[in-house]
């Protein structure tokens, strides 16, 4: 799932947990012991993923109060878009997603919903990879 969402060559900045360690093959990995420090000497935090999953629970027991895993990138796409845009005016907010709306092609996972055509159960893991191009890339690029 990791190769499919994160480009090559990105910086990824996580916590001593070792179900990181696999990545520093593939990623430049930087690494924060919150056990010892708030953020490394170089400036490395995983604060912004924290806070990102942060406002996502609260989200969930605040919003949406249940959400189906076959629409989690939809949820995660907008808790991005609030976290990054999280400071802007009501009317800048409104301006950019007007002009995301209008930029994006119809959505072959939302058309139709209502008579039918419901997005598959997702699958995560090992079981991911084994997927064909699947249609979240169009919403990656527009998020």
């Amino acid at each position: 799932l990791t190769h499919r969402l994160v480009a090559q060559k990105s910086t990824i900045c996580a916590d001593e947990n070792p179900a990181y360690d696999g990545l520093a093959f593939h990623y430049d990995l930087c690494r924060v012991n919150h056990s010892q420090e708030y953020c490394s000497i170089d400036g490395t935090t995983n604060n912004l993923a924290e806070s990102f999953f942060a406002r996502f629970r609260r989200m969930i027991m605040g919003v949406y109060h249940k959400m189906g895993n076959n629409y989690m990138m939809h949820y995660a796409n907008e808790t991005a878009w609030r976290e990054d845009f999280r400071y802007q005016s009501d009317k800048d907010k409104f301006d950019n997603v007007l002009k995301r709306c209008l930029k994006a092609r119809p959505s072959r996972d939302l058309t139709g919903y209502w008579q039918g055509n419901k997005k598959p159960t997702a699958k995560f893991g090992l079981e991911s990879l084994c997927l064909e191009a699947s249609n979240d890339n169009q919403y990656l690029a527009v998020a």
